[in-house]
């Protein structure tokens, strides 16, 4: 029964482990798009006077 326990806590954490990646991951990747919208509606700006 221990290692059945041991088991499950050890699939547990890798879980926990792979959603914080995957939450750092997308965060990651909406903040480079966001600046890159930013640098976009600059330089479409920039290209219209």
């Amino acid at each position: 029964m221990m290692n059945f326990l041991s088991s499950l806590a050890s699939y547990f954490l890798l879980m926990v482990v792979i959603v914080v990646l995957c939450g750092i991951a997308g965060f990651i990747g909406i903040t480079i798009r966001k600046s890159k919208n930013k640098e976009q509606i600059e330089e479409e700006n920039v290209n219209k006077k």
